[in-house]
């Protein structure tokens, strides 16, 4: 996530993404980036025909994006950790 977080925020300042704010560093998995105002995608998806070729565009682009990031990331360790702080902390 972390390596992600630094792309996003070498990248904003080219192309418009939403901002990264932050990554939990006690939790791998968290990246927070702002919030994108605008229409709602399922508005989009009503109105807007050629939709699947834009998604798909994005969806590989994420993909490498993706691809380029890859961690020893074990999601039932990280949300193991996750629950134990959760209850821990009264949040339950």
């Amino acid at each position: 996530m972390k390596r992600e977080f630094e792309t996003l925020k070498n990248v904003e300042q080219i192309i418009d993404v939403p901002r990264p704010i932050a990554v939990r560093k006690d939790f791998s998995c968290v990246l927070v980036t702002e919030h994108v105002s605008g229409k709602c995608f399922f508005q989009f998806m009503k109105t807007d025909n050629g939709i699947y070729d834009k998604l798909m565009a994005v969806a590989h682009t994420l993909r490498k994006l993706h691809d380029g990031t890859k961690t020893s990331y074990h999601k039932q360790d990280v949300f193991a950790i996750f629950t134990r702080y959760w209850t821990s902390s009264g949040w339950t």
